[in-house]
């Protein structure tokens, strides 16, 4: 097997590895040297902090005012991050070659911060489920009142707004529509049957 054509376990010959004069146009015609780990997470990187500034930023290139394209710019910026990552995800688990040193420098301070923040992690997740199993019988009393509350209240007053606006076309309507369709009023039956 030659040494092209075999596959690098440890890492590629010196002449596959990143120099320190950044990568040439030499670097990109040979594809071993596209999948370089250094490669990948630092095109990722790259890629996930614009995408995300792009979000961050209060102007865009088409205005969020316009329906529907408005939003597609954002879109795509979350697109891009999510380029980013898997860019990140391949170079660190199937890129050739060193890693950044950045990198391991970063996951080596969050896998520290990961154990260090453990007992913390612990507390907060058993006071959560405390406060949860401690509040359980306080909303079993207070929610039936709310709800007979807001069946007094508010209910009334929205029943006399739609009223107001809509009058007798729209009860006609919900009486046509049930009348036409069968499964509407069984729907509309099932609900009432389940609020009981």
């Amino acid at each position: 097997m030659s040494e092209s054509n075999c596959l690098y376990v440890h890492s590629p010959p010196l002449s596959l590895q990143h120099t320190s004069q950044g990568f040439t146009e030499d670097d990109f015609a040979n594809p071993e040297r596209l999948g370089s780990a250094h490669l990948l997470i630092s095109a990722g990187v790259c890629l996930f902090v614009a995408a995300m500034a792009y979000r961050a930023l209060p102007m865009d290139f088409i205005p969020d005012w316009i329906p529907i394209l408005g939003k597609i710019d954002d879109l795509f910026a979350g697109l891009f991050a999510g380029i980013g990552l898997c860019l990140i995800y391949a170079g660190w688990h199937f890129g050739t070659g060193p890693k950044p040193a950045e990198i391991l420098i970063a996951a080596d301070l969050v896998q520290k911060a990961k154990v260090a923040l453990y007992p913390f992690q612990v507390v907060a997740v058993t006071s959560i489920k405390a406060g949860i199993k401690a509040a359980r019988p306080v909303v079993n009393i207070v929610l039936p009142i709310i709800e007979k509350s807001i069946a007094n209240t508010v209910m009334p007053v929205l029943l006399s707004v739609k009223d107001a606006l809509l009058g007798a076309a729209f009860d006609s309507y919900i009486t046509d529509l049930e009348q036409k369709n069968p499964a509407f009023s069984l729907v509309k039956n099932v609900v009432k049957a389940k609020k009981k």
